[in-house]
């Protein structure tokens, strides 16, 4: 009332009414693109697939949008398609919604000429799923589904008499109902197949196969103990049928196989045999070492013989056990030296034999450190034991100097012959100024020592 005026007051014009749902067009099963009609131009369309794929689109001047189906996304007839409109200041719509149709028939199925006497009639369909009509001569129909190879079969309906030159004819319905126009095959009459040819059964295995006369016709193996099974020849003329559950093949055992065709018509018999041609790997043979008595190594199969061959040539032999494992006692009299070459076969049951293992006789075991004996103040010589005929004992002296002495072959003594290294010590007394010699080894031979304890533990 004292005329006092306040500040401004202000206010936004906003839109907070989302448009309504577009509209989405029904879309052909194998269609690329989805399309439908919007309510206000520029307005963003989003679109989601079955597959929970999206895509977007604008509203046109003339209200339509269009967007294209995703890659790998794939339409299947009533699936649903839904589309939402949201305008410029973010309100989004309700969702509209579309089918996936199927208007398009299906081109005519195949129909395959069918063997008069035959049950059966079948042919190629061009969708899974589809019902394939048959009419027959007498105007009597059947009809089968397609299935997940493109074919289709069906039973020649009671009573209906098929006779040589009769017109067999098929359509093809989709799921959406649309009928293709007809396809037609003849009733046809031929001979009895050939037999079919059975390829020779490596022993073990546990399929037989063979080649065939006619795709689709049925092959029954029958084996040595009375069981068969049978097979269809596929489109490569080729049949394989397992080997029953407890048939044991032996070698030299005959497979017969007969053929018979979709009429009924059987094939003389076709005849192979179980054979054994395929030889063992080379068994593997372990280095061995010097002095041993036994060779060992891995073989392939179990029961297999292997054939072991020392360097002075006489041989040995052992059965592969369970583990795989092979061992031969090393022959009376054979020495193996080392560098040695042993090899070993290995031969099946069959007499299939193997290339030849090899492995080494080696040496990897040092001998035990010689004894060194006291040695007199004065004296000129240094003696002691060594363990092994011919090795070589290298003596080294307290200023450093060496000297060297074969073990020689009476009780592994060794002695150095030569006089003593003149080290420029004094003698004082009998002191032991040898006590600290220190002794090396070198071994013309390695590992006796071990070597003798492995022989040990093997006796």
């Amino acid at each position: 009332m004292s005329g006092n005026k306040s500040e401004s007051g202000k206010g936004k014009v906003t839109d907070t009414t989302a448009p309504e749902a577009p509209s989405v067009n029904d879309t052909e099963v194998g269609s690329k693109k989805v399309s439908g009609k919007g309510h206000e131009v520029g307005n963003t369309v989003t679109v989601t697939f079955p597959d929970g794929k999206t895509a977007t689109s604008k509203v046109d001047e003339k209200g339509n949008w269009t967007v294209d189906v995703p890659e790998g996304t794939e339409l299947k007839v009533g699936n649903e398609i839904t589309a939402t409109e949201t305008d410029m200041s973010g309100n989004k719509s309700e969702s509209g919604k579309g089918k996936v149709t199927d208007t398009t028939a299906p081109e005519a199925p195949s129909v395959n000429d069918t063997e008069v006497g035959s049950k059966k009639v079948s042919g190629k369909g061009h969708e899974v799923g589809n019902t394939v009509t048959v009419t027959f001569p007498d105007g009597k129909t059947a009809t089968s589904k397609v299935d997940e190879k493109g074919n289709w079969t069906v039973d020649v309906p009671e009573g209906t008499e098929l006779k040589v030159g009769n017109e067999i004819t098929a359509t093809e319905t989709d799921m959406s109902g649309n009928k293709s126009e007809s396809g037609k095959g003849k009733v046809t009459d031929t001979t009895a197949p050939e037999a079919p040819s059975v390829n020779d059964t490596e022993v073990g295995s546990k399929k037989v196969s063979g080649k065939g006369h006619e795709v689709g016709n049925t092959v029954t193996v029958t084996f040595p103990d009375g069981k068969t099974a049978t097979s269809k020849v596929d489109e490569k003329g080729n049949w394989t049928v397992d080997v029953p559950e407890g048939t044991e093949l032996k070698v030299g055992n005959e497979i017969t196989a007969t053929e018979t065709d979709m009429s009924g018509n059987k094939s003389e018999s076709g005849k192979g045999k179980v054979t054994d041609t395929t030889a063992p790997e080379a068994p593997s043979v372990n280095d061995t070492e010097v002095g041993s008595k036994k060779v060992s190594g891995k073989g392939h199969e179990v029961g297999n013989t292997v054939t072991v061959t020392f360097p002075d040539g006489k041989t040995a032999t052992s059965k592969v056990d369970e583990k795989g494992n092979w061992t031969v006692d090393v022959p009376e009299g054979t020495e193996l030296k080392v560098g040695n070459e042993i090899t070993a076969t290995e031969t099946d049951m069959s007499g299939n034999k193997s290339e030849s293992g090899k492995g080494k006789v080696t040496d990897t075991t040092a001998p035990e450190a010689p004894s060194v004996n006291d040695t007199e103040v004065g004296s000129k010589k240094v003696s002691g034991k060594g363990h092994e005929v011919g090795n070589t004992v290298t003596v080294t002296f307290p200023d450093g100097k060496t000297a060297t002495s074969k073990v020689d072959e009476k009780g592994n003594n060794y002695k150095n012959e030569k006089l003593l290294p003149n080290t420029g010590m004094k003698q004082e007394g009998k002191n032991t100024a040898f006590s600290s010699i220190i002794i090396i080894l070198m071994a013309s031979m390695l590992f006796i020592n071990k070597r003798r304890k492995k022989e040990n533990k093997e006796i």
